[in-house]
Parts: structure tokens; C-alpha cells; sequence
């Protein structure tokens, strides 16, 4: 017997067909992904709600545009027991040698 799923994904056409069986066997499959964004935390929330679901999203990092006016701290908050989150700023992807040319 194929054991429970213990969510509930949701068919997007053209991603999974609608037999739950194909549902129990992608349980182990997920989807990463790398953000930058600016001021966008109403969109960020539909966007990581929407990719939880539907991709299964379980691993994202986000690098928030240093001229930003608000974080997205508090959406990310929501979402850190359901899913591994990281922030990171320029010093991850910009060489401090190469800064200096």
C-alpha cells in the first residue's frame, strides 16, 4: 500500500494529471527557487502560497533589492516552519575584490 499523503496538492493543468495516484508518487519530488524582490510583499505572499502547493516549493531564497523600503520578513515569517528560507544580501553574490574595480 502506498503510505498517505499528509497535504493535499492541488492538480495545475499541465503539471500533474488529475489520478491521485501520480500525487503519492511525486510526494518526495520538490522545487527550489531564488527570488529578488523589491517592495512586493503582497505579491510575495500569493507567489510562495501558490508554488507551495502547486510545485510542491519547499526550499527558497530570497535576496530583497538593497534599495527596498519594506522587508519580507514578515511574509517569510509565515512560512518558515513549512519550508527551509534563506536571506541573503549582496555580500553573498558580490566579491568584495571585485567591488573595488
Amino acid at each position: 500500500t502506498k503510505p498517505q499523503l499528509k497535504t493535499q496538492f492541488l492538480p495545475v493543468q499541465g503539471f500533474l494529471s488529475d489520478n491521485s495516484t501520480e500525487f503519492a508518487e511525486r510526494e518526495e519530488e520538490t522545487f527550489s527557487a531564488c527570488l529578488m524582490v523589491m517592495d512586493d510583499n503582497p505579491r510575495l505572499v500569493e507567489w510562495i502560497a501558490y508554488h507551495y502547493l502547486t510545485m510542491p516549493l519547499r526550499h527558497l531564497i530570497i535576496l530583497p533589492d538593497p534599495k527596498s523600503r519594506s522587508s519580507p520578513e514578515s511574509v517569510l515569517d509565515r512560512w518558515r516552519s513549512m519550508m527551509r528560507i534563506e536571506v541573503w544580501n549582496d555580500d553573498f553574490i558580490i566579491d568584495k575584490d571585485l567591488e573595488e574595480l
